[in-house]
């Protein structure tokens, strides 16, 4: 009934005794889990450097120095994945984005079409709550081709949905179907900025731009979150080491035989 068992001990020792190769295998795979999780809900990307640790724990990589070297081979892996991640999630959606600001507004920006050619394209804000804006202003960038546009608030629409609803937008008739474009509303005098992404034309450029982006800030994270619970960790083990020293401290050892001089040998002649 039993019979797996010694089968399961001598896997995970195989393992163990490989962990170099183990520890990159499974951590990766706890990275992916976590990136694509993380879609939904997004802090979990921030557990990547625990998995690691997790794993490395279990596989028994005890040392310091080849657990942050082999970490760190896991992280640039990760952010790599999850740019690819991001990149098609972006890609499929609909590019629309919305926040909510202190000052009472919300903000849905969106651009029509999203990731096709097309000969116009619709840029769009809709603001509920605050609509006391003052002076605003929208700007156009691509990210690749050095394109910039920034349009005035005489040259927006405004007007108002079904919802009430403020609408403020605009219809751009000369962008080059090439790369990544982001776009940026600016409103209280420019104190306030709503930032989205679109339109696209390439999973290729987004996964780029997800790249440049993501990986000196995640690669910083990662390795600060995973050095300081290493520590941590060390640090933990190493006391209870020294508890379980005092309380439980070593049998004294048996004293040793009297050692004879010789001056007391009887058998020595004096």
């Amino acid at each position: 009934m039993f019979s797996y068992l010694p089968q399961m001990s001598d896997l995970t020792k195989f393992m163990q005794n490989n962990n170099r190769i183990f520890v990159l295998i499974f951590s990766v795979a706890v990275a992916v889990l976590l990136i694509y999780l993380s879609l939904f809900i997004g802090f979990l990307i921030y557990l990547v450097p625990v998995g690691v640790f997790i794993v490395m724990h279990y596989l028994k990589m005890w040392k310091l120095v080849p657990r942050i070297l082999g970490a760190t081979v896991v992280f640039f892996v990760a952010v790599v994945l999850a740019s690819v991640i991001f990149g098609y999630a972006l890609y499929d959606s609909s590019g629309v984005s919305g926040q909510s600001l202190s000052n009472g507004s919300t903000v849905i920006a969106s651009v029509e079409p999203f990731t096709h050619e097309a000969s116009e394209y619709n840029f769009t804000f809709a603001i509920t709550g605050n609509q006391t804006l003052y002076t605003y202003y929208v700007t156009v960038v691509g990210i690749s081709n050095g394109y910039k546009a920034n349009i005035s608030e005489a040259d927006l629409l405004t007007t108002h949905n079904a919802t009430g609803a403020l609408l403020i937008s605009y219809i751009s008739t000369n962008l080059t179907p090439t790369g990544v474009y982001e776009y940026y509303f600016f409103f209280d005098n420019g104190t306030s900025e709503i930032s989205n992404v679109g339109p696209v034309f390439s999973v290729g450029a987004i996964i780029e731009l997800y790249l440049l982006d993501l990986t000196p800030g995640f690669m910083i994270t990662f390795e600060l979150i995973f050095v300081v619970g290493a520590f941590i960790a060390r640090s933990i083990s190493n006391s209870a080491a020294m508890r379980k020293r005092y309380l439980n401290p070593p049998p004294p050892s048996p004293p040793q035989p009297d050692q004879v001089l010789e001056g007391d040998n009887p058998d020595t002649p004096k």
